[in-house]
């Protein structure tokens, strides 16, 4: 037995639990894989200069992820990794078996950075599909256990603001944006030269990312945000909501994939209607929708309303169109 089986073997089953499934509750190993492969088939590829980041000192890659992403990337999410090991066994943990879980990179509490999923593939951590085409994601080994409160060391963070840092250059971004409020952080749209941060515990009944690395959520954002544009940025938490108040009611969802979870669903029912048309021809696009924020809340009022009133006659019209 080498030293990283002895490693991962010493484990606790709440550890190994944490990291056997960061799969979208919809979805299983073989759903979400034959998703990146119907999207190949299709010609739907998207594709937008991915790299990868020199700061990674190896690559130990695990099949489970969905290639390719199907989005831009827009979004960084730290985990803890909810154990303490180090970044090699916790990434040859994702590597082999027949787990349903990987991340983009791990970080270790010696602030080694390694590399589990290529960026230009869509990583299972978050328990989202949605999050995590459109995320790099982090496991970040702790340095204590549940009793200590899930600690993480300085070198651990430090990586961790160096590696967003990076990311953040590599994809032209200028300021990494967080959002406390769940239900505002997941319907803000990132401008195009922004990057936000969301939290595993968003879409899981979690406490990844554990009490130690979640309280640093704002001094992460503010330290990149400062690193991206050399020099600190003066604005307090609530000219910042402000602001992110202001974009989220502006914010036109384009495709399907964009409206939030919350209303995508209803949504997706007036789209295969063709009642909503995004205006772009369903050979290049079959499901753009191109509505404001304020458009698709009162989309998904109607749609709830007409189920009210009328039970199964949406559900009944996709059936003979054959889109259910």
């Amino acid at each position: 037995m080498d030293d990283i089986e002895r490693e991962l073997r010493s484990l606790p089953p709440e550890t190994m639990a944490e990291l056997s499934n960061g799969l979208d509750p919809k979805e299983n190993r073989f759903s979400a894989k034959m998703t990146g492969l119907g999207a190949r088939i299709a010609g739907k590829v998207y594709s937008k200069g991915f790299s990868n980041s020199p700061l990674a000192t190896a690559r130990i890659l695990s099949p489970n992820c969905t290639t390719p992403r199907n989005h831009a990337i827009d979004t960084l999410t730290p985990h803890h990794a909810a154990g303490v090991l180090s970044v090699r066994a916790l990434l040859e943990w994702f590597r082999t078996g027949t787990k349903s879980a990987s991340c983009t990179y791990g970080i270790g509490s010696d602030g080694t950075i390694e590399q589990g999923v290529d960026e230009a593939n869509r990583p299972w951590t978050s328990s989202s599909s949605m999050n995590d085409n459109r995320a790099i994601t982090f496991e970040v080994c702790n340095c204590g256990w549940e009793k200590d409160g899930w600690p993480i060391s300085d070198k651990a963070f430090e990586a961790l603001v160096a590696l967003c840092t990076d990311i953040c250059t590599r994809y032209g971004k200028k300021r990494l944006v967080y959002i406390p409020d769940r239900a505002k952080a997941l319907a803000y749209e990132p401008k195009a030269d922004e990057m936000k941060l969301t939290r595993h515990e968003w879409f899981a009944n979690t406490c990844c990312p554990g009490p130690s690395l979640g309280a640093k959520f704002e001094e992460l954002a503010r330290r990149v945000t400062a690193n991206l544009n050399e020099e600190e940025i003066d604005m307090t938490r609530e000219q910042m909501e402000k602001i992110v108040d202001e974009r989220i009611e502006k914010a036109i969802y384009g495709d399907i994939q964009d409206v939030p979870d919350y209303w995508r669903s209803k949504i997706q029912k007036l789209l295969g209607l063709k009642v909503i048309d995004g205006g772009t021809p369903d050979s290049v696009n079959d499901h753009d929708v191109n509505l404001t924020r304020t458009q698709a809340k009162l989309v998904a009022i109607f749609v709830r309303l007409i189920d009210a009133v009328f039970p199964g006659a949406i559900d009944a019209a996709l059936e003979r169109m054959g889109k259910k």
